[in-house]
């Protein structure tokens, strides 16, 4: 019977461990860094949930801005009088203003969800990064100490 070919590479790959004789194995790699692969793919995706959320949130406002921008431009091409300008002015100011400071809040609460997202990013990677808990084995007696047999009575 023909001896089978061997796996091995002439760059001394072995084909089986993804990496070079000497260095860790892929396969242990990836079960190594299983959790931290994990935690990273979870803050993506919560960071991609909440960016589009920001997204989201500032398309809708522009867009509610501009309608009232146009609005204001239009009650203010209406006006008879400079007073009744000042006023038309005056009120759409206020409602600027009134609308800027809101959607402030809007935005500083999503960054904050996603500085909280992060954080818990940080925590996760930790954890993920903690050695496992070793199993308590069974104390072995010691080398002067004869190992204790039961005997039958």
């Amino acid at each position: 019977m023909a001896k089978p070919a061997s796996k091995t590479r002439p760059d001394g790959h072995d084909g089986t461990s993804g990496l070079l004789p000497g260095l860790i194995p892929i396969d242990r790699l990836l079960v190594d860094n299983g959790r931290s692969l994990e935690a990273m793919a979870r803050m993506s995706n919560t960071l991609l949930d909440r960016l589009a959320a920001w997204q989201n949130e500032t398309a809708r406002f522009v867009a509610m801005r501009l309608e009232q921008d146009i609005a204001g431009q239009r009650d203010l091409a209406a006006c008879r009088s400079p007073s009744e300008a000042l006023e038309v002015c005056s009120a759409f100011s206020r409602k600027a203003m009134q609308d800027y400071l809101e959607e402030a809040g809007k935005v500083s609460g999503l960054a904050g969800d996603m500085t909280r997202a992060c954080a818990a990013f940080g925590e996760s990677l930790t954890a993920a990064a903690a050695p496992p808990e070793i199993e308590p084995t069974a104390a072995k007696p010691a080398a002067s100490e004869p190992a204790r047999t039961e005997t039958a009575a």
